[in-house]
Parts: structure tokens; sequence; C-alpha cells
């Protein structure tokens, strides 16, 4: 694999975690045009599995690439949010697979490129509520439901 080689984005880290945080019909849109082939054995092929391992990403705010584009490879990324709260890219750590077991890449790693996105993501305008679930879905739901209870109070104060 070479700097700049372009990877379909089903088999990478990077590639599923932006995937798995695009708005539904964008999401259906994309999961269509897919031709699943594998290029390790490895690989998902099979789109029912690529839905499941996208709704997990979704769920965990990380995504991860089991040797799935390079056998000798792992990898875990996470999304970039912009002050919208949309995914606008996505940071990874790629590491050699007889290095790092898959456990190892889901905790401390997961963790450490987790807690870089959101600083990034920060950096970018996105505001993660206090209190809120430590994952990208929660913190969206938390700025809206916070945006709503900020619209009540506001409009209850000036009906007094």
């Amino acid at each position: 694999m070479n700097v700049g080689a372009r990877l379909p984005a089903y088999s990478t880290s990077l590639g599923k975690a932006i995937a798995a945080f695009l708005p539904e019909p964008e999401l259906k849109e994309f999961l269509g045009r897919l031709d699943l082939r594998p290029l390790t054995p490895h690989t998902i092929t099979r789109r029912k599995i690529l839905e499941e391992e996208l709704r997990r990403t979704r769920k965990k705010g990380f995504a991860i690439n089991n040797a799935e584009t390079d056998n000798g490879i792992r990898s875990v990324a996470a999304p970039l949010r912009d002050r919208s709260g949309r995914v606008i890219a996505a940071i990874n750590i790629s590491v050699p697979s007889i290095r790092v077991t898959r456990e190892e890449l889901q905790g401390n790693l997961a963790r450490e490129v987790t807690r870089a996105a959101q600083i990034i993501s920060e950096a970018l305008g996105h505001r993660v509520i206090e209190g809120a679930v430590n994952s990208p879905c929660s913190s969206i739901a938390a700025t809206r439901s916070e945006a709503r209870n900020s619209k009540r109070n506001h409009t209850d104060e000036n009906s007094r």
C-alpha cells in the first residue's frame, strides 16, 4: 500500500467512520453503489454484515479495520464533526497486526483516537455537552436537546 492510495471505503476504518454517520438517505445510496470485493480474507463482502458493522460503529463512536484492506494492518478511526455536528472527516491510527490485537485496538487505541477526534471536533466548533454519554451520537442528541430546552426557557421567560 502506497501513500495516497485510493481504497474502498467499506474496507477501511476511515471510510467506515464516515459512512456510519451519513444521513440515512445518503447511507442507503452509498450502500447501493457498493461492489463488495474481497481485498483480504477478512474483508466484509456481504451488505448485511457491513450494515451491522456500521451500526456498531455509530453506537461505539469509532470504526475498526481488522486486516480488511491489508493482511498485515489493523486500524481504528473516529469521526470529526463540524459545529453543526455533521461528520466531515475522520482520523485513524494504523498498526501492524502482529503487534496489536483486535482487543487492544478497541481498547486503548480506540480511546486515544476518539479523544483526539473530540479535541479536533471541538476546535472545529463542535460542542460536546457535559454529562452526555461519551459518543458522537449522544453529543449531537444532547446538543439538540439543549437547544430545544434553551428555546423553551427563552419562550417561557418572554411570556411572563
